[in-house]
């Protein structure tokens, strides 16, 4: 996955990746603090999206951010990278159909998280394409 494909080009070029998990996403600038005291040279968050004074820190100290798959379309100065929630979701339907399953639920995540309308239309495609 993107965390293993980080670690291990992390180790290729001689880089300690440290991971942080259940990072508050409202104890942003806390987190980025600690890092900058541990001479971090790049922050990968998953989820959380650090606030406005975070990022700007970071942006001073020359440390770039990444946030893999965020819960809410991050602002247009983040970088971010995002899980195959549409893909994922129009594959397992189509899978699950094809073996003859009638009845299909999605679980979306919760409502204040964009990714769950690329899952609900993922699975609907998946529906219409089998339809067709």
């Amino acid at each position: 996955g993107v965390v293993g494909g980080g670690v291990a080009e992390g180790r290729r070029l001689g880089l300690d990746v440290v991971l942080s998990v259940e990072l508050d996403p409202d104890d942003c600038g806390a987190w980025v603090r600690h890092a900058l005291t541990r001479g971090t040279d790049g922050l990968v968050s998953v989820v959380a999206v650090p606030d406005a004074e975070a990022r700007a820190t970071l942006a001073a100290a020359g440390v770039p951010l990444v946030v893999v798959d965020p819960r809410r379309r991050p602002p247009e100065d983040v970088l971010s990278v995002g899980a195959a929630n549409f893909q994922g979701a129009l594959e397992a339907t189509a899978h699950l159909l094809a073996l003859g399953h009638r009845r299909i639920a999605t679980i979306t995540g919760v409502p204040e998280q964009d990714n769950r309308v690329a899952r609900l239309a993922g699975g609907a495609r998946g529906v219409l394409e089998a339809a067709a």
